[in-house]
């Protein structure tokens, strides 16, 4: 898929201390989006299977590391780390 794809899904700021902000551009608005947030041991902590650009607020998930993988109906895959931090 290369770098025109990478900027289509941003998780700002990153890291975070428990907000942030999933941004992801569609190539076109009958593109479905699944997204799915992973915790460090593997456990899907969200899973949207139409998502949009959304905020979230993860303060009572504990501190670490979590996978953040996006899926489009077009064939795009994309993942990223978010950290959160106190």
């Amino acid at each position: 898929m290369g770098i025109e794809n990478t900027r289509r899904f941003e998780v700002l700021p990153n890291p975070t201390n428990g907000e942030f902000k999933i941004i992801v551009n569609k190539i076109s608005d009958s593109e479905i989006l699944s997204l799915t947030i992973i915790d460090v041991k593997g456990n899907v902590v969200y899973n949207n299977a139409n998502f949009t650009t959304q905020n979230f607020d993860f303060g009572q998930y504990a501190k670490g590391i979590y996978m953040v993988q996006l899926n489009s109906s077009v064939g795009y895959k994309n993942s990223k780390r978010v950290s959160l931090v106190d």
